[in-house]
């Protein structure tokens, strides 16, 4: 995946380094550990089962978020600019019976902050 237009992360102000997860073109920052994406790159994320996290791992993280309910990480952060178009994203969930929300520019794409990429494959593997 080449770097069609130079993005900053929304979080960090660095460049953001286009990349692979789970065979998927994504951008991300290597201070924040974010990922910017389009939604049907992170859809078929989701639905893949490549990669299996570790028993303990899963645990954690369906532990956190039974614990903590609506998971809005990027609440106390600023808002988070689109990468593309420079416009605020729209906070959301993922799915409806996700508690995880997520950074969206509809025209764009989907900002993640650290962890969420983990925590949504975890959580909507938990749904199926």
């Amino acid at each position: 995946m080449t770097n069609e237009v130079d993005m900053t992360c929304p979080r960090c102000n660095l460049l953001l380094l286009a990349d692979e997860y789970e065979g998927e073109p994504v951008y991300r920052c290597e201070t924040c550990w974010g990922y910017w994406l389009r939604r049907e790159h992170l859809d078929s994320i989701i639905e893949r089962r490549d990669f299996e996290f570790r028993r303990p791992e899963r645990k954690r993280i369906v532990r956190d978020i039974e614990q903590s309910g609506d998971i809005d990480r990027g609440a106390e952060w600023k808002v988070v600019l689109c990468p593309q178009c420079s416009r605020p994203t729209t906070r959301r969930r993922y799915h409806d019976a996700c508690p995880i929300k997520i950074d969206e520019c509809i025209g764009h794409g989907i900002w993640l902050d650290t962890a969420e990429i983990a925590e949504l494959q975890v959580f909507m593997e938990q749904l199926r």
